[in-house]
This record gives C-alpha cells, structure tokens and sequence, in this order.
C-alpha cells in the first residue's frame, strides 16, 4: 500500500512540474502571440488610415479637376461669378475656402477675401500655373495665417488666359481620419515628410508637439539618434516596417509607411504599456490555467483511484471492440499483430478481404442485414482462423486477417476454403431475402516483420484492387511487379493534363479498304502519345489507365476535336472525303451531356454529320444497354452512324445485335486466329458475318495483316478491311497526299 502510494506522489510530483513548465511555456507564448497581434493590428490600421488619407486627397484632387474643367468649359472669367459658384461648392466638399488667382496675380476668395500675392506667395501656385494639378505641404492660410494644406488646379482658357483654382484645406480636417480607437485610446499617428517636418498630426493627446517629428524624439533621450538614423535610411529608401525609440521611463513602438501623396509618411505610434497590459493579462490567464489545472489534476487523481478499473474497461470496450461484428477492432487488431510479428519469427501473410457488391445488401435489404451479413462474416473467421492468428474490420465490408503459413500453394489453398465457408454460411436462400455474396482476398507476404504494419495492411489493399487483379483471379498476392505498375499507373496519370496542355497527343488516321469497290473509303482516327520527341507511349499501356480516372473522356474530345480541325481544313481546301470514325469510352454513357457535347464538337467546325462516324466497343454497350441504346438513337437520329468495336474480342451477345442502334460490325482480330488453319474458325467468322448482313449491318474486319488473310475474308463477302496489310496508320499529311483527291 505504501508503495502504491509512493507511486502515486511521485506521479503527481512529475505532473505538477510538467504543468508548471507547460504554464511557463504557454505564458511566453502567449506573450510572443500578444505582441505579434498587437504589431499586426498596427499594421492593418496603418494600411487603413494610408487608404483614408491617399482617398481623401484623390477626392479633393478630383473635386478641384472638375470645377476647373468646369470654369474652362463655360468660359468663365468673371471673378465675382467663378466665387458665387465655388460659394456652393465649397460648402459641399469641406474646404475652409475656395478662390481663384488671376492671371493678373489678384486672388478672390469664397470668404469674399480679396489679395495681391506678391512674387514669394505666388510660389505656391507654381505647379498650377505650369498645368499641374497638386496639394502642397503644411501652409499658412494667407488670411488667419493656421496651418493649412493647399489644393490648386490650373485653369487654361481658350484664348490663352490662365487661372489658378485654389482651395484650402485645414490641416485640423485630417486629424478625424488619423484617430487611433483602439489600444484604449493610447496610439496616435502623424503624417510627415521625409525630413521630419510634421504634415498633420493626431488629435490623441499622446501625440508630439515639436514641428520636426526627428526633433522630437531626439529631445527625449540623446539614445533615439540610432533610432532617427534608421528611420531616416529606411525612409529614404521608400521602405515599411517597425522601430521602436525611448519616451521619459517608456518605450514606444513605431510603425512608418509611405503615402502616395509627396514624399509624405504616415507613422502609427503605440506606448510599450499597451503590449505591457496586454502581457500582463495573459500572465494572469496563465496563471488562472494554472490553478485551473491543479483542481483539475487533484480531482483527476480522486477519480483514478476511485474508478480507474471501470474507466479502462469502458474505454477498452471503445477502443478495442467493433460495434458491428463485436470482435476486435482495427485499432486492437493493428496492436496485436505488430506484438505477434515482433515476438513471432514464423512466417506471416497479411489478408485483405472484402465482398464484391456489398452495397447491393444494404441497398435492396436494408443496412440492419448488411449488418448482419458483417457479423456472420466475422463469426466464421473466428472459428476458421487460429490461437496466434488475428483479424479484424477495417471499414464496411472489408476485413484485413493476419495468417500464419508453410508454404505459398498451402496459403491459397487455405485463404480459398476460408472464403468458400464464408459464401456457402453468409449467402441467403430464405423467403425473399435471397442472394449469394462472393469474396476477394489480396495477400501480402510478410518478409520484414518489423515493417510498420500499417505498410502491410496497404500492400495486401492494393493486391486487392479490382484493377490490379487478373480476371476471375479470387486471390491475388501482392508482389513488386504490382509495386512497380501501381507507381508507373501514377505517373502516366500526372503526364497526363500538361501532356494534353502541351500538344503531346496527335491523331493519326488509319485507312479502311473497301473490299467491293476495290478503293480506299474512310479511315479510323488513334490517338498516339509522344511524351517526348520519337519516344511513345503505347496506347494499349495508357487509354486502360485513363479508363480507370476518367481522363479518357477529356481525351476522347480532344481526338474529336482535332479530327473535326483537320476535317474543317480538308473541306475548306476542296477535297472528296470520306467518314473518319473516332472511338468513344464507355464512361460517356454516364453522362448526361454525352450526345449534347459531342454535337457541339462537331458543328462547331460545321462538320457534314455523315463525315463522323463513333466506334463503341461491345463490352461497353453490352454492360449499358439501356442507356446506350438511348444515347446512340440521339447520334443517329442526327445522321451519324454508329460502328460496334471489337466485336469477338471477348463474350459476344448475339442479342446485342439485334438491340443495339448499330450501322456497321467492326470484326476484332481476334477472329482471325487460326483462319488459315481451322475449318471451324473459318465457319465461325463467316457466319458472323452472314448474321451481320441478314439484319443489314455493314462489316469490317480488322487486323487483316496478310494477303492470305485478306483473300479469305474477302470470299465471305465482307464489305471493308482494316490494317497492316491494306495501310498502316499514318499522320494527317501522308494521309492526304496517298488518299485524298479534290473535288
């Protein structure tokens, strides 16, 4: 008991010095934060009151702009008329006064002041009576002689004359959009020129009194010269930032940038008691945490003691349990396995498993039966797996298992039979609720047991994926050749967008030879991909892997697109043409705007809709034939036509034939096999082909590479041939000047 107790001041001891020096660490950086907030809070409002200022000075600019344009376009000259007009005006845009200088140096003012200028004071009209539009520094008004700053605008008549428009402008006016609200009041800012003389000064009663802002705090403490030589190099320079100088027992911080008016600069000002309060009510707040936490260790201390056992086991119950099949969870399954493998010399595989179309389940029966399906999957690895073997669900219907094994043949053997069980137990046959579910497994044989588990689960998820799996293949093994396609699949897919950005696809047309009349008619355009110059990638490598994102659609009009520019160029330089078929993914008969896209296309370059033709593979249309025969309709009813691809490649539907919206059956070449050699190949091809014209199809029979090859097929009365034998693909100019003739 002593000893538990022991243990017990020691833990409170280690945390009350962690807290202690976590309060110390988060009091320093909340006095770091403070300090950067305040600094951009002076920042920010600097950038504000330079916007105001700059504003309002381009809005009495423009004010004297137009009454001046104003002045010359009425012509004008009348001194006491020019005064009753800018009487209005003046009372409108806050001047002090307004007035005009003749050009006999006479002034009138709004005020009805009246005065000479003598050669010194006409030097502030100077820029006026040289057509410059301007505002002077700080002035003393001719009149009262306060501070004042000037607006003058040349007026330049007709026949010659000029006058000056004038306008005054109290330097008190700016002071409101100087005015620093925040900071309790204790900021103030100032508007000076590059050798200090003060422009306009804050109405805060912190700001200065001397004229010449160097001055100033050069009369404070002969320590600021450091202070006036930066700001004055920095000033020079046209430059923003901070600077702090010495005020009587204070300091004061700085911030100075330039207006876009003279050579002026405006400079905020804080006290350092502004960052000091800030400061001190963030000592104060950590020091309240800090007590804060002390209760809260006290009372977390009470707690363990008390109720530490029934904490873990709730917590354990959360942690370790899946809520759906109530065994393990990944978390606990992933602790387990990494323990297993680093006591545990023998040899291990790691298992994915999941069901294929599991969403089927929840979707017709409902998610209480999915639910159900997850925990007699789970049920069944319990019983099938052994004392040093673990598995676990990760997320819906997939589960990760780790395994021991002898030997590879022996792994597969065993994964098989655990899958069968799982389908011949799971699988529903009663009343209305029937359906068989089949299982996938992806294996990761593990060689490194001290690699991070986490690697291991994602090698077996991989070896999983429907795309890196051989067809019909129930248990794939992950292996570096699968490593190696999976980097080699991301790196054609990030080629991809600069590759179409950059032009390194071109279209290439490949002839088609029409048996019956002996003549070249039509071609089929391909697309061939030079990522650099003479160096391809092959289309049977990239267009699976765009299938597999979604870019083929985005390169399937680009083909489209650049078959309909050369098309265009064709037509327009007069020659006879002939359909060139473009080939179309199946991912398009997904889309809403298929037909409505590819029409754009074509009649953006005002194609003939009989010189596009669209190739579609079986496999596409027999997977979506519903929605393609309603899309195809679209294309035909629009007069193009529609040419079924690979036909024969794979499982052939007779019935396709007959549903589908088809004009023309392209044969694969894969019926060409043994032609020469089999009778039964032979019979099989030409009855194809007798079906195909019974219900009135045109048909092509690709991959014809050899004369023997063409004499057969010709026999059965084909109507055109495709390949090596007849042309092989070429670019757009060859196939212009071999095939093309004009009009």
């Amino acid at each position: 008991m002593r000893e538990k107790s022991s243990k017990i001041y020691i833990n409170v001891i280690a945390a009350l010095i962690i807290i202690i020096f976590f309060a110390a660490f988060f009091t320093y950086q909340l006095h770091e934060n403070a300090q950067e907030s305040i600094f951009n809070t002076m920042t920010e409002i600097s950038h504000q009151s330079v916007k105001v200022v700059q504003k309002e000075v381009e809005k009495n600019q423009h004010v004297m702009a137009n009454i001046a344009a104003s002045l010359y376009a009425d012509n004008e000259k009348d001194p006491m008329q020019i005064i009753a007009q800018l009487r209005v005006l003046d009372d409108l845009n806050g001047f002090k006064r307004m007035g005009v200088i003749l050009d006999n140096h006479e002034g009138y003012a709004s005020d009805d002041s009246q005065f000479l200028l003598n050669d010194e004071q006409l030097q502030r009209f100077e820029k006026a009576q040289h057509g410059i539009i301007s505002i002077s520094d700080n002035l003393l008004d001719l009149v009262d002689q306060q501070p004042v700053t000037l607006y003058t605008a040349p007026i330049e008549y007709k026949d010659g004359t000029q006058y000056v428009l004038f306008g005054t402008y109290a330097a008190q006016t700016y002071q409101p959009l100087l005015s620093v609200t925040t900071f309790d009041g204790q900021g103030f800012s100032v508007i000076m020129k590059q050798d200090g003389s003060q422009i306009i000064g804050s109405a805060n009663q912190e700001g200065t009194c001397e004229q010449n802002f160097y001055d100033e705090i050069l009369s404070l403490s002969k320590d600021n010269q450091s202070t006036v030589d930066e700001l004055k190099q920095a000033i020079s320079a046209g430059q923003s930032g901070f600077t702090s100088y010495a005020c009587k027992k204070d300091i004061r911080y700085i911030y100075y940038e330039p207006l876009a008016v003279n050579d002026w600069y405006l400079l905020s000002i804080i006290p350092n008691v502004v960052i000091t309060k800030s400061i001190g009510k963030t000592v104060t707040l950590a020091y309240s945490m800090l007590a804060l936490c002390l209760i809260v260790l006290a009372y977390s201390l009470l707690r363990v003691i008390f109720i530490d056992r029934r904490h873990r086991r709730m917590l354990e119950r959360i942690a370790w349990v899946d809520t759906v099949t109530d065994f393990d969870s990944f978390e606990k399954f992933k602790m387990d396995a990494s323990k297993k493998l680093d006591n545990d010399p023998s040899l291990y595989a790691m298992i994915a498993l999941n069901i294929n179309k599991f969403q089927y389940i929840n979707d017709l029966f409902g998610y209480e039966e999915g639910n159900r399906v997850l925990k007699k999957v789970a049920q069944c690895l319990v019983q099938r797996l052994g004392r040093n073997e673990y598995f676990a669900r990760i997320q819906a219907d997939h589960f990760i298992v780790l395994l021991t094994y002898s030997d590879t043949a022996q792994l597969s053997l065993r994964i098989l039979d655990i899958m069968n069980s799982i389908q011949d137990v799971v699988s529903s046959t009663e009343g209305e609720m029937q359906y068989q579910i089949q299982m996938n497994a992806g294996v990761y044989l593990i060689t490194d047991h001290h690699e991070q588990i986490n690697t291991m689960i994602d090698c077996a998820a991989l070896a999983l994926r429907k795309d890196f799996q051989k067809k019909y293949e129930a248990c794939a093994f992950y292996d570096d050749a699968l490593r190696e396609q999976i980097f080699k699949n991301k790196e054609i897919e990030d080629m991809f967008l600069p590759a179409l950005k950059n032009q390194q696809f071109s279209v290439v047309y490949q002839p088609k030879y029409n048996v019956q009349t002996q003549r070249y008619e039509g071609s089929e355009a391909l697309v061939r991909w030079y990522y650099k110059e003479d160096c391809m990638i092959s289309p049977a490598y990239f267009v699976p892997i765009l299938e597999r994102n979604g870019s083929i659609i985005e390169l399937d009009e680009y083909v489209l697109t650049q078959v309909c520019i050369q098309l265009r160029s064709w037509l327009d330089a007069g020659y006879e043409l002939t359909p060139v078929s473009v080939n179309a993914s199946q991912l398009h008969l997904y889309r809403v705007d298929f037909f409505t896209s590819y029409m754009e296309i074509i009649d953006r370059y005002q194609i003939p809709h009989e010189l596009i033709e669209i190739e579609m593979t079986e496999t596409a249309l027999y997977e979506n034939e519903a929605k393609a025969s309603e899309i195809l309709n679209q294309f035909r009813h629009a007069g193009i036509k529609i040419l079924l691809d690979d036909f024969g490649s794979g499982y052939s539907s007779i019935t396709l034939l007959r549903n589908m919206p088809i004009d023309e059956l392209k044969i694969d070449k894969k019926m060409l096999n043994d032609l020469l050699v089999s009778d039964k190949a032979r019979q099989i091809l030409a009855g194809v082909i007798v079906l195909a014209k019974t219900i009135e199809l045109k048909v092509t029979v690709e991959g014809v590479e050899a004369y023997d090859e063409y004499e057969a097929v010709s026999l059965m009365g084909i109507d055109k041939i495709q390949g090596f034998y007849c042309a092989r693909p070429m670019k757009a100019d060859e196939y212009e000047k071999r095939y093309l003739i004009k009009a």
